[in-house]
């Protein structure tokens, strides 16, 4: 399997950091990729065996994208999810369960009404009520879970229930037809509709959202749900998505103190203002920055540019900027030219450092290479030999 960060939600990450200048770590931005199940899919791929046979199946709806283990998985999903795309359920009124009832069956599991435990058709309804709603779970188990409500309030709202006839009618046959039991409707959709709604597959994208939101089959969601807490742990899967789309969009990757990649504009580029033809306002940009720890934007506007030195309170919303002056203009303008240019690094915590010069490489050793004790003495041994 593989995570996939979507396409549009990765070129608006990409402007943003276009517009900003703004170094970001690549891990930091999987991370937010995959707190948002709408940026990411999941590709499922089945695995096979030497001789190809496929360890897995895997199936699809083709109504939603949902992936499954097995086709009866798949069915059930679609009957529950798309139910009314393939059937309509009519209810006709009758005149309902004949005889003097005192007590009533509930399921302890949905808490719907299951009948009268003396109505003749108790039996059958639990049943046909376990096939359709808990066929999953043991009949016996099903059966412990039975509540007897005494409420008169309970058995009026049953009697009231079962005066209603439940019909469910296709809606795309030619002919219509009708069935009573639920049953009988899986078993004419996996005849007339199966092929139309699921699909066998090799390759599947479960979207993010889906993923997210999946209840059954457990074993699958429960593995994509582990594999997803794997890439929050370390996300270098996502990641190297994330680095070969931002590549293709003309970003670049650099490593901050040789340990995190971050993701810009541009690659650090050393200036040398003392020896390079700059501008003074360019020259004092850098000294400034070199020469102020934590360096932010503001404060080279506040203190280069005259801008007003503002405390920030915890409990006032942010004020609106001021307009700039000229000089404040220039200033901006020429740290933008310093960032997009790689002589300056601004970082996604608003840290502003200046590109490193690079380490010299040492130049070779002009000393002669003393000879190997062991080497002389393997070369001497032919000469002995002989």
């Amino acid at each position: 399997m593989d995570f996939v960060p979507d396409a549009d939600g990765v070129e608006s990450i990409a402007k943003e950091i276009k517009l900003t200048g703004r170094s970001y770590p690549l891990f930091q931005i999987a991370l937010l990729v995959l707190e948002r199940p709408a940026r990411y899919t999941i590709r499922l791929r089945v695995q096979k065996k030497p001789g190809g046979e496929v360890t897995q199946r895997l199936f699809a709806c083709k109504l939603d994208g949902t992936a499954w283990l097995n086709e009866d998985q798949a069915v059930r999903h679609t009957l529950g999810e798309h139910f009314d795309e393939f059937y309509e359920t009519r209810k006709t009124e009758t005149e309902g369960p004949k005889g003097n009832f005192t007590f009533v069956a509930q399921c302890g599991v949905t808490d719907e009404y299951l009948g009268a435990p003396n109505h003749h058709d108790y039996q059958n309804r639990l049943v046909s009520f376990h096939a359709e709603r808990l066929a999953r779970m043991p009949f016996e188990k099903f059966k412990s879970r039975i509540r007897i409500v005494k409420e008169e309030e309970a058995i009026n709202a049953w009697l009231e229930q079962a005066k209603w006839k439940t019909e469910y009618v296709t809606r795309k046959a030619e002919a219509e037809q009708a069935f009573a039991k639920r049953d009988e409707v899986e078993a004419h959709f996996r005849e007339q509709h199966l092929k139309d709604a699921v699909e066998e597959v090799e390759v599947c994208e479960v979207s993010g959202e889906n993923a997210k939101t999946m209840a059954n089959p457990r074993t699958l969601a429960e593995f994509l749900k582990d594999q997803w807490r794997k890439q929050k742990h370390f996300p270098m899967e996502l990641s190297t998505h994330l680095s070969k789309q931002f590549s293709r969009m003309g970003l670049q990757f650099f490593k901050k103190d040789k340990k995190v990649t971050h993701v810009s504009v541009a690659r650090p580029n050393f200036l040398d203002v003392e020896t390079e033809p700059v501008s003074e306002g360019v020259k004092k940009i850098m000294q400034f920055i070199d020469g102020t720890e934590e360096c932010t934007r503001r404060q080279i506007l506040e203190h280069l540019g005259g801008m007003e030195h503002v405390e920030p309170k915890e409990s006032e919303e942010p004020a609106p900027a001021p307009e700039q002056t000229e000089e404040q203009k220039q200033l901006t303008s020429d740290l933008h030219w310093l960032i997009h240019q790689g002589h300056v690094l601004e970082f996604s915590n608003g840290i502003i450092e200046t590109a490193k010069k690079p380490k010299k490489k040492p130049e070779p050793s002009a000393e002669p290479k003393v000879p190997d004790a062991s080497l002389d003495q393997s070369a001497s041994e032919p000469q002995k030999r002989l």
